[in-house]
């Protein structure tokens, strides 16, 4: 799972990038990027809520297209 997580920071922060130049609120703020992305080993629960116990209910409504014919 380590390898996983390794894999998810490079989406933002590349090998060439020096450790020097990324400040501490761009880490704060993949972090929580991270803890909040669901993952599928872990029931696509987000680490988040498998470390607080929630359970967390995700609605997404539906889209209104108007069609014109």
């Amino acid at each position: 799972m380590n390898e996983n997580s390794n894999g998810l920071f490079l989406q933002y922060f590349s090998k060439k990038m020096k450790l020097t130049d990324i400040t501490d609120e761009q880490v704060l703020a993949t972090v929580e990027n991270l803890n909040h992305r669901p993952r599928k080993v872990i029931g696509f629960r987000t680490p988040y809520e498998v470390f607080f116990g929630l359970e967390m209910r995700y609605t997404r409504q539906s889209a209104v297209v108007a069609l014109r014919t």
